[in-house]
């Protein structure tokens, strides 16, 4: 008798020759199909080809016992898997969070700014150029327009957005690193990252 080896190494249909010349010519052309003198007549049970050799398995619901095992295993790898995704979503929405945190607006002296990168180039090249004289003014563009400013309003506009720059970046690692110690999907739904934005 021939067995059909099927790729999952379960026993699929049977084929019973007796012309030895006939049987080994539907052998070679058909490869996944074995030799073997076992009885594969019991309904109920579950054949396996593994090691050169079938083997007689357990009953159908231990084989589906064993089953249900394997999708659990699988479940939680895709599960695990699925995790470390959503953090990296989340991960990724905090950072936008603090960019915009990093750019909302500021008051310094009376006059708003919106703390671009441009803006706090141009805050550090004028008082870079500035004179000595504390009182000198220059004008200088914010939010609400044009404002004639002195080098200490300068300064103190740079460290108002100094400030707010350590707030939003010590938030940002606060929430990041949280998120990276989070280990359960229910968890890192209910996580808040909305919180701390100055």
């Amino acid at each position: 008798m021939l067995i059909n080896v099927k790729p999952d190494g379960s026993l699929g249909g049977r084929v019973n020759i007796s012309n030895p010349t006939t049987l080994e010519q539907f052998r070679l052309s058909n490869p996944t199909f074995i030799y073997t003198d076992g009885d594969f007549d019991h309904p109920d049970r579950y054949y396996e080809y593994k090691g050169g050799s079938i083997s007689l398995r357990a009953n159908w619901e231990d084989l589906l016992a064993e089953d249900e095992a394997a999708d659990v295993i699988q479940r939680a790898e895709d599960a695990a898997a699925y995790l470390v995704r959503s953090k990296a979503r989340k991960i990724a929405e905090a950072a936008t969070l603090a960019g915009s945190a990093m750019l909302e607006e500021v008051v310094s002296d009376g006059e708003s700014y919106i703390p671009t990168s441009d803006v706090i180039a141009d805050i550090a090249n004028t008082l870079g150029v500035m004179g000595r004289n504390p009182t000198e003014k220059i004008d200088f563009k914010g939010a609400s327009g044009w404002a004639l400013v002195n080098k200490a309003s300068l300064q103190g506009l740079q460290s108002v957005i100094w400030a707010r720059s350590k707030v939003v970046r010590a938030n940002h690692r606060h929430h990041e690193e949280a998120i990276t110690a989070i280990s359960t999907q229910i968890e890192l739904d209910a996580y808040d990252i909305t919180t701390g934005w100055v």
